[in-house]
């Protein structure tokens, strides 16, 4: 199993919570930048170390506020939170830090 099929099964759950529209279009914008690099790795090659580099990816993005750096992160998080506790995908959750909102 890849990334990308951990994000669609990811995104039927969240349909299945009956979130808003703009939530599900929320993480499907948000969590674009990370399907485009990491969308075809193996789940079970995901690391911290692929998590860092994603999170460096974003935090160097000069065109992203600090506040639109956090909810790139946060909802990031909130994918991998559930990969974690679904799948059992290898990556320390307590390493992701949201950045304070200004």
């Amino acid at each position: 199993m890849n990334m990308q099929e951990l994000y669609e099964g990811f995104i039927l759950s969240r349909n299945n919570m009956c979130l808003s529209d703009k939530t599900i279009k929320d993480y499907q914008v948000l969590l674009a930048p990370f399907l485009a690099q990491y969308g075809n790795c193996d789940a079970k090659q995901f690391s911290d170390a692929e998590t860092e580099a994603y999170l460096a990816y974003i935090s160097s993005r000069k065109n992203l506020v600090k506040n639109s750096k956090a909810t790139y992160i946060r909802h990031f998080k909130a994918f991998m939170n559930w990969c974690v506790k679904r799948h059992g995908l290898g990556v320390r959750i307590s390493d992701i830090v949201v950045p304070k909102r200004e």
